[in-house]
């Protein structure tokens, strides 16, 4: 089975730009592990993000 797109796309991002400046959300992810990834953004620690469906 091939890797979904988006994960296929963070996973791109997360290599061109470092795994600290790249980040998933998706919605099996529990609410505090996205506030994690959403609150890095804010704070300027991610500067890139993929939403998955």
């Amino acid at each position: 089975m091939s890797e979904p797109r988006r994960r296929r796309g963070a996973r791109v991002l997360r290599e061109r730009l470092g795994a600290d400046r790249a980040g998933l959300v998706h919605g099996r992810m529990k609410g505090p592990d996205k506030d994690d990834v959403m609150a890095r953004f804010r704070a300027g620690k991610s500067g890139r993000w993929s939403r998955q469906r």
